[in-house]
């Protein structure tokens, strides 16, 4: 890892919906233009490399399998909370998580 990334492990990933409330841990890695979102749980595995694309970042899930229709888009809305859209087989979600460089 090259000093301009910064890993947290332990991230607590929380999903809700009219359907389901969910906590997940993970992995969570930022760099210049990234944020990763690595969570091994649920129904995933998932590994989201999200693209900065304004004041937001966005991507899908790179793993073959039943998270592989996974897409989120998410933003950092102060505070180190981080809020956004999780998009599976067509099932959205809200989900956050914090973090604090």
């Amino acid at each position: 890892m090259d000093g301009a990334t910064v890993r947290r492990d332990g991230v607590n990933f929380h999903f809700a919906n009219e359907n389901e409330v969910t906590d997940l841990p993970g992995t969570l890695l930022v760099r210049p233009g990234q944020m990763v979102l690595d969570i091994p749980g649920g129904y995933g595995p998932y590994h989201i490399v999200g693209n900065a694309v304004g004041n937001h970042f966005e991507g899908t899930s790179d793993v073959k399998g039943l998270s592989e229709h996974t897409t989120a888009r998410w933003a950092d809305v102060g505070y180190g909370l981080f809020v956004g859209v999780w998009i599976e087989d067509n099932e959205e979600f809200l989900f956050s998580f914090y973090f604090k460089p």
